[in-house]
């Protein structure tokens, strides 16, 4: 798939995938009531950002969409249950997310945590679906440590409200919150590809993207609006969140983040992943302050 030149008013993947990713997010002989709950999330929009990112980077490699189409539902389907945890009033307790009121306020606080935890098995039952056995075999073993680095950033992340963790510990947390996603992003089409050699530099290239991505989200936090963020803005000062902010002016942070991309960039474009590189470069934008 050619990533869009119109950057600002399309979806970034094909099509198709809409409707792909729906089915897989549905569990075989789910009722329809159930089913209304596991797609109200992935309902809410947004451009599919880390999909459209797999389908670059085979693009780059010379994969078809058919080859990759499991590794993109299982990103998506794997960010979608991480946001429906973030906004519980546990976490981060925030009532909407993409301008729409959050899973847990639809359907209530439990109805919600079960419904993302469908999601992530689900998640993990598309990447089995991939029928090469080494390949399969590795995004597998890819995934689950993926998951885990998740699940390892979003606890820290709780760990550290209200107190002082050093800067290092902060940019690990997003390395693995919101890096580990993007490194499984450029990282699996390579193991598709057969190019294990290079999988665990794609993969840092992916986090060094998701350090860059949370820096900017931490400054839009402090200057957007609902309108423009689709979700309660100045969450993080009112959680008493750890952020690069705490140590850190705007300006220097937003320096910071764009060092981050700009290595994500070049490192692709060593690589030979040029379409994705320019990509990155056309959706910088939308990932900084407007």
């Amino acid at each position: 798939m050619k990533t869009p030149d119109n950057i600002e008013n399309v979806h970034w993947v094909p099509e198709w995938f809409e409707s792909y990713l729906f089915h897989a997010a549905i569990p075989q002989n789910a009722p329809e009531w159930m089913k209304e709950m596991l797609t109200y999330t992935l309902s809410a929009g947004g451009k599919r950002f880390r999909p459209a990112l797999v389908f670059s980077v085979a693009d780059d490699l010379g994969l078809d969409d058919e080859q990759v189409k499991p590794i993109a539902a299982a990103v998506e389907l794997l960010h979608s249950a991480s946001l429906i945890h973030d906004d519980l009033p546990s976490i981060d307790n925030d009532d909407y997310r993409r301008g729409k009121l959050a899973c847990h306020k639809v359907y209530g606080e439990g109805r919600a945590i079960v419904t993302a935890d469908i999601l992530f098995f689900q998640a993990f039952s598309v990447i089995s679906e991939i029928e090469d056995v080494r390949t399969k075999a590795n995004l597998y073993t890819m995934f689950s440590k993926t998951a885990t680095q998740l699940g390892m950033g979003e606890l820290a992340d709780i760990e550290y409200e209200g107190k002082h963790p050093t800067l290092e510990s902060i940019l690990e947390m997003y390395r693995m919150k919101t890096g580990a996603i993007f490194g499984f992003c450029f990282g699996a089409p390579f193991a598709a590809a057969q190019k294990e050699n290079v999988v665990e530099e794609t993969t840092d290239l992916g986090g060094r993207l998701g350090i860059a991505y949370q820096i900017y989200d931490d400054i839009k936090d402090v200057l957007g609006t609902k309108e423009t963020l689709g979700k309660t803005p100045g969450k993080d000062l009112s959680h008493e969140k750890s952020t690069v902010l705490k140590y850190v002016s705007i300006p220097d942070a937003k320096k910071m983040a764009d060092e981050f991309l700009e290595f994500a960039i070049s490192g692709l474009e060593a690589l030979g992943a040029c379409q994705t590189a320019n990509f990155l470069k056309r959706v910088s934008r939308t990932l900084k302050m407007k």
